[in-house]
């Protein structure tokens, strides 16, 4: 989430997320299952601060918001914290709320993005907003 919000300062400064973060990344790793094969949720012991959570975390995010779109996803980052002020959340909440808020199955997306060894497949790595991007 630090990293996505720094990437939505760029995006404040005038950056193309899609383009200039979001798809350079996905190109220079697309072949590379080594970049993909630490899973998000749960990297395992030793793993909690694996360098493909701070790499893939914030393209997991990016895509999550131009599957569910920016009301949806914005409403999502300012209900998390508002909810579980002064406590503890999982990731399987994050997961339900997003899924509640923007009222979409979102099952397989964090199946293969936030549970996944492997590159997520195109419908999940290149929604309809980012496939745009990439052929535009």
């Amino acid at each position: 989430m630090a990293t996505y919000a720094q990437w939505l300062w760029y995006e404040h400064q005038g950056d193309d997320l899609d383009r200039d973060y979001y798809l350079a990344t996905v190109k220079e790793h697309r072949t590379d299952p080594a970049f993909w094969s630490v899973p998000l949720y749960d990297p395992g012991a030793g793993r909690e601060l694996d360098s493909a959570l701070y790499a893939r975390g914030p393209l997991m995010l990016h895509a999550l918001r131009r599957t569910v779109g920016d009301q949806a996803f914005f409403d999502i980052l300012r209900t998390w914290p508002a909810r579980h002020r002064y406590g503890n959340a999982s990731w399987p909440e994050f997961e339900t709320l997003a899924a509640e808020r923007s009222h979409r199955d979102l099952r397989g997306f964090f199946t293969a993005w936030a549970h996944g060894t492997q590159i997520p497949p195109d419908r999940y790595l290149l929604p309809e907003g980012l496939s745009r991007a990439a052929t535009g």
